[in-house]
């Protein structure tokens, strides 16, 4: 019976029985052999058993080697062939010979695992295991024939200087990872490296990425890469070639060491922190599956083996150019000596092919639909950064996307009402009203369905009368003074603000008739002396009205006045905290609302509360004021 010796990464050996006639080995569930590491293929190779013989095939990307040669075609394997697939290493037992080839002398009998023990047993430390006897019987072998094979050539050459010799080293790079890397290993910036500083770095093509990547195979924002705990992982931002972690495209990946991500055309190598890793360019001129395998045993320490493999690998170069030379029908079963029936055709895998546009923009649809579902979201919970990063993501794949254009504006919008409302707070915290105006003034226009378009316009209201009442006050001291002309622009200032601000209008009239009668004055003074001089009139000198006692105080003193009287005399109180509120004194309405309880008026309380809340909605005994709402049967 057909056997198959399987060793894993870790020197554990596993035997199967081949009782099938097609076995097929990968990474995905369904395959007749199944093996785990991420450098295998989902379907990495097919065995065909005909007989005793047996042939391989390879269906990888990274591809499947026979004694260090990468096949490309179906190959005829026997007992003495190591199959290498990833970091795995596969020997057949029991097959045929190949025509013309003795199986190597002393070849130890396989270890074998009972079928379906996953872990294996550990082989006895210091004895070599069957894969390695085989792998040096095949060598020596291989250098006998090639020796003999020498001698009845003509004598050699004398030996030409190796011009290769002199770039030894070049682009061999050690790296020792603070950080965790991304090492580029292929193409024009093979062995350029981009180290992760921070816990999230976009890369793309151009220069506003923290992670610059310029090739065109690389979108202008391609992934996200994000560091979490020592954790890296590569989030695909809607790329167009997207990202494949060891051949297979994925949304979004955590890394480990040594695995190859695929960005467009451009292959990394992810390095740890604090792993020792060393770039040679040669390793990844065919292809990068037999590299990976080479560059994890290195990184783990295990120079044994490293070596056992460099050893099959030279060994299987120098057989493969005496057999080529000497017995061609080994590597081809087509052409043995050996009655064999036709062999199917290797299935080609076919190759990827651009995606069809209509699928593309049905997929890009998608994306973008998601995408602005979070900006939305984003929007609503004022996280600006969070909705800018996804108007990036779809603008990226549509720039004149209307829904995408607008929600970007209404995010500058909102952003700036955001700045303006805060600075306008501050002002007005410190009293500085004409600032807190100026502040709110730049937002004035906000659309309905702007998040901050109901505060401003409650803080306008706030701010607005109080600055109208103050410009009012200073209007009436002017009209005393009789500076009239001065008197009639504050009051008209007071009403561009406020424009229903009834005593402006009454002040701004009456500005307007004094001065008329002043004019008039004058114009009378200036006439010849002949004309008896006219008594004066009572109207033009008598004394002005009358102002009010309070209408000259400040808010300030407004308020320090209430307080004096708040327990005494209620009534009184409550008038002039209402003065002290409309000059601006947000406070003072935390005070109405405790006078209106005094007086029995609950309802009257609970909106002198809540006006001081929405004025005042940081304020550190805003949680009191809230239960005190409660409390009165308000809601906050």
């Amino acid at each position: 019976m057909v056997k198959l010796q399987i060793k894993d990464d870790t020197g554990k050996t596993t035997v199967v029985p081949l009782t099938r006639d097609e076995v097929t080995v990968g990474r995905k569930e369904g395959n007749t052999i199944r093996l785990t590491e991420r450098n295998v293929s989902r379907t990495h190779a097919r065995l065909i058993k005909k007989g005793e013989e047996v042939h391989v095939e390879d269906l990888s990307r990274y591809g499947t080697r026979v004694n260090g040669d990468r096949i490309t075609e179906s190959r005829r394997v026997g007992d003495e062939d190591v199959i290498q697939i990833g970091d795995y290493l596969l020997q057949l037992e029991g097959a045929a010979p190949m025509a013309g080839v003795a199986p190597p002398k002393g070849e130890a009998e396989p270890l074998e695992v009972p079928a379906g023990d996953a872990g294996g047993e550990d082989e006895p430390d210091g004895a070599p295991s069957p894969l390695e006897k085989a792998a040096k019987a095949r060598i020596k072998a291989a250098k006998a024939a090639a020796a003999s094979d020498a001698a009845e050539q003509d004598p050699p050459k004398p030996k030409k200087k190796d011009s290769s010799r002199e770039s030894r080293g070049k682009g061999k790079k050690r790296l020792e990872a603070d950080r965790p890397i991304l090492v580029a290993v292929t193409g024009t910036l093979a062995g350029t490296t981009y180290e992760i500083t921070g816990d999230t770095m976009i890369l793309g093509r151009t220069g506003e990425n923290d992670l610059q990547v310029n090739h065109h195979s690389i979108s202008r924002h391609h992934a996200k890469v994000l560091v979490d705990k020592g954790r890296v992982k590569v989030v695909d931002l809607a790329s167009k070639n997207g990202i494949r972690v060891n051949g297979e495209f994925w949304e979004e990946s955590v890394l480990k060491s040594g695995d190859i991500i695929e960005l467009g055309k451009v292959q990394f190598r992810f390095v740890e922190q604090g792993e020792d890793f060393i770039f040679r360019p040669e390793d990844w001129e065919e292809g990068t599956g037999f590299a990976m395998a080479m560059e994890k045993e290195e990184s783990k320490g295990g120079k044994a083996w490293i070596f056992i493999v460099l050893l099959v690998l030279v060994g299987g170069l120098i057989a493969a150019y005496v057999l080529t030379q000497k017995e061609p029908e080994i590597s081809n079963v087509n052409k043995t000596p050996v009655p064999a029936t036709p062999v199917d055709p290797k299935p080609v895998e076919p190759e990827a092919k651009e995606p069809d546009k209509a699928v593309e923009k049905q997929g890009n649809e998608e994306t973008i639909r998601a995408a602005l579902d979070k900006v939305k979201a984003a929007l609503a919970k004022e996280k600006w950064d969070d909705a800018s990063q996804q108007l990036q993501v779809v603008l990226a794949l549509d720039k004149a996307h209307a829904e995408g254009t607008a929600l970007a504006a209404k995010l500058e919008r909102d952003k700036r009402a955001a700045a303006a409302f805060k600075a306008a707070q501050e002002a007005q915290s410190k009293g500085d009203l004409p600032t807190a105006w100026n502040e709110l003034t730049k937002v004035a226009d906000l659309p309905a369905d702007s998040a901050y378009a109901k505060r401003v316009e409650e803080l306008r209201q706030a701010v607005g009368p109080a600055i109208a009442n103050g410009l009012v006050d200073e209007a009436k001291e002017l009209i005393d003074k009789k500076r009239y002309t001065t008197a009639i622009k504050k009051a008209e200032e007071a009403l561009q603000i406020q424009e229903d601000n009834v005593e402006a209008e009454q002040t701004l009239a009456k500005a307007k008739r004094l001065r008329k009668r002043q004019v008039d004055a004058r114009r009378d003074s200036s006439k010849p002396a002949a004309t008896p001089a006219a008594k004066p009139n009572p109207e033009a000198t008598s004394k002005p009205d009358p102002k009010p006692a309070a209408s000259g105080k400040s808010a300030k003193d407004l308020y320090k006045e209430a307080r004096s009287v708040h327990n005494s005399n209620p009534q009184a109180a409550l008038k002039l905290y209402t003065k002290a509120a409309k000059k601006g004194f947000s406070k003072a309405y935390k005070q109405i609302g405790s006078v209106q309880i005094k007086l029995g008026n609950t309802g009257e309380a609970v909106k002198a509360y809540k006006r001081y809340l929405s004025l005042n909605p940081g304020a550190r005994d805003a949680d009191t004021v809230r239960d005190i709402i409660i409390r009165l049967g308000g809601t906050p």
